[in-house]
């Protein structure tokens, strides 16, 4: 029996999709409905993101005589998250952890590793469209938009942006990604337009990720275009550096963005106060943990599900299972081994991000600027590793003849059209 699903590409694309409008089904649900504060919302958008991803797994798998895995695709990391999960459920039985959350604990992993299965099939990728794409993406930007203005009425601590951190990585670099790609001139000019309306009124609540992934991308577009469109290279620098003045000069001193510039300013990684010293405070916490649990647990860790109590500036955080440094989660949930495996993770994403930058491809280039982003967040937010749902490791099709197309003459000279015509 097969099951007919309304057509909104392939399953990369509409991955892609279910992060973007997780976000603003959550928004408009929980944020605006019923007038919860964003910052209590992450489990609710988790979610939203699994239960579109379980139903798209359901189809396909009964469909599953036509997942068809291509070894060329598969990504060496698929055996390294499989030790993970396997590392992390038996640590976490065996420290006698919470039984729900050694499921989510290893649901974050599973999720990561069925993407990375079903799109080692080349077919996943069959008649993706980068401007239907860039479309919805838009779409999504102005509904997370006009969504945050209305949500501020209802609840004050809400804003105008685009949802959470994987959800603003996502859509800023499909966005970013046309800018790189547009070949018009008139269309590269309406792009630039709408995506600094974008930034300009999303600026106020960025991360100090998302300000270094622009400022990354920036080097990037200029290396990228400097000799072949030198017209477009000095706008973008000129409007980022009208932006950045225009930045300093009216963005309030209380905005999150204003207070993350400051606290990098005055960092001090000795104090257990304020951001970046509590993240220090949860990395303390965490070492107090494992050496109370011996070799074992140095070598081991704590293993999914695992959990501890910090002190946070104004209170303390009791059973908490989160930690902003990657090292940290790594070490909590998978001891000094965490630590191999965090490395690799890394080793992978720089191999990712390096292997596709100068792709003329939207699908290779998404892949390699959310390598970078991801890359990011390792010192940040770690759970956005097992957020981003395995994209910045997935390896796009290198010739349609991949996906069950014919071969062309430019597909061998390295002159690979887009899988599907269309004009960018």
């Amino acid at each position: 029996m097969k099951v007919v699903i309304p057509q909104i590409g392939p399953f990369y694309e509409r991955l892609l999709l279910y992060i973007m409008f997780s976000a603003l089904f959550t928004r408009v649900l929980f944020e605006v409905g019923l007038g919860m504060e964003p910052k209590v919302l992450n489990q609710q958008r988790q979610l939203m993101f699994y239960g579109m991803l379980a139903l798209d797994y359901g189809w396909q798998f009964m469909n599953w005589r036509r997942i068809r895995i291509t070894i060329s695709r598969v990504n060496p990391i698929i055996p390294l998250l499989i030790v993970m999960i396997l590392h992390g459920v038996v640590i976490g039985l065996w420290s006698s952890n919470s039984k729900s959350r050694i499921l989510i604990d290893t649901a974050n992993v599973v999720v990561v590793l069925f993407n990375l299965i079903l799109l080692a099939d080349p077919r996943s990728f069959r008649d993706f469209s980068f401007k239907r794409l860039e479309k919805w993406t838009y779409l999504f930007s102005v509904l997370m938009l006009m969504s945050g203005l209305v949500a501020m009425v209802v609840n004050s601590k809400s804003s105008p942006n685009l949802g959470s951190s994987v959800s603003t990585a996502v859509a800023m670099v499909i966005l970013c990604v046309g800018l790189l790609i547009a070949r018009n001139k008139n269309a590269h000019f309406y792009k630039f337009v709408a995506v600094g309306l974008i930034i300009g009124f999303t600026m106020s609540t960025w991360n100090r990720t998302t300000m270094a992934f622009l400022l990354l991308f920036l080097i990037i577009y200029v290396g990228r275009n400097i000799v072949v469109r030198p017209s477009r290279v000095m706008m973008i620098v000129l409007f980022a550096l009208f932006g950045g003045v225009t930045a300093v000069t009216f963005i309030p001193a209380d905005s999150k963005v204003a207070q993350r510039v400051s606290g990098l300013q005055n960092i001090d990684l000795s104090s257990r106060t304020g951001s970046i010293g509590e993240r220090q405070a949860e990395l303390d916490a965490i070492k107090v943990k494992i050496e109370n649990m011996g070799l074992m647990g140095k070598i081991f860790g704590a293993g999914h599900g695992a959990s501890y109590d910090v002190k946070y500036t104004w209170n303390w955080k009791r059973d908490y299972s989160n930690a902003h440094y990657g090292w940290a989660l790594f070490y909590l949930r998978w001891g000094y081994l965490g630590y191999l495996y965090l490395i690799l993770w890394v080793a992978f994403l720089l191999v990712a991000s390096g292997r596709f930058i100068l792709s003329s491809r939207p699908e290779r280039l998404i892949v390699s600027l959310l390598a970078l982003y991801t890359l990011g967040y390792v010192g940040t937010y770690a759970y956005f590793l097992f957020f981003i749902a395995g994209i910045p490791f997935i390896l796009p099709p290198l010739r349609r003849s991949e996906i069950g197309g014919v071969e062309l003459e430019s597909d061998q000279q390295g002159l690979i059209p887009p899988l599907s015509n269309q004009e960018v």
